[in-house]
């Protein structure tokens, strides 16, 4: 269900900014900047405009990101990955990215 919730805030947060660049994109477009598209979509096409197809993508980025993690957690447990088997491997990585660099000198 957090996949799910991830894809929905996802969707909603990225579709109105593809209704602008696709709008940029597109013939009817005087426009090469982001604020001045909106304002030219807006005008043209109202409001509406920038959520237009948004109940589509909440229901298809929901169900893509949600069944991303119904899988790992599918193939976690087919495999006997458990909590401490996850909490191992991010210790791992930590200290690796620690001796990857960045100290000072």
């Amino acid at each position: 269900m957090a996949g799910f919730g991830a894809g929905v805030v996802g969707a909603v947060v990225s579709q109105p900014a593809d209704a602008v660049l696709t709008w940029l994109a597109g013939a009817e477009s005087k426009s090469s900047e982001f604020f001045s598209g909106f304002r030219e979509l807006v005008g043209a096409k109202g409001l509406g405009s920038v959520g237009k197809g948004m109940g589509e993508r909440i229901v298809w980025a929901g169900a893509i990101i949600g069944g991303q993690f119904a899988v790992y957690d599918v193939v976690r447990d087919m495999v006997g990955v458990g909590d401490e088997g996850i909490r191992q491997a991010v210790i791992a990585a930590q200290v690796v990215a620690g001796a990857g660099g960045g100290g000072g000198g």
